[in-house]
């Protein structure tokens, strides 16, 4: 009986250890297919890296393109303002020498009609 016993410790160990290796046969799969998605997952990441890389280069290329513009436009705009003052300075001038000018103008008017009327008196005195 005691053989018996043996034998049958040793079937329920022998099963055990069959259950056992089944387990971790079925835990490999799974971790096999885990790491599947695993690697799956971290292609997708990077492609998804490249193409975001690639649109950031297109983008950096596009707003340098743009400061550019802006520097040009911005030299343009400096550029005009300057010929802007420039001519509103010699507006500004000339209007103001025009304002001279024309109190010279009623001054000099002004000493006509004295003088015509010295003139007047001096030929009235003469006669």
């Amino acid at each position: 009986m005691d053989i018996r016993k043996k034998i049958s410790d040793e079937e329920l160990v022998a099963n055990d250890l069959r259950t056992r290796a089944n387990q971790a046969i079925n835990a490999k799969a799974e971790v096999g297919t885990v790491l599947q998605g695993i690697e799956s997952a971290k292609q997708a990441v990077e492609q998804q890296l490249a193409k975001c890389r690639n649109q950031k280069s297109i983008a950096n290329k596009e707003q340098q393109q743009k400061l550019q513009a802006l520097k040009a436009a911005l030299k343009a705009l400096l550029a005009a303002d300057l010929e802007y003052t420039d001519a509103h300075i010699v507006n500004e001038a000339l209007r103001l020498q025009i304002a001279a000018l024309e109190e010279k103008k009623r001054e000099v008017a002004s000493l006509q009609v004295s003088a015509q009327a010295a003139v007047g008196s001096a030929t009235k005195a003469c006669q």
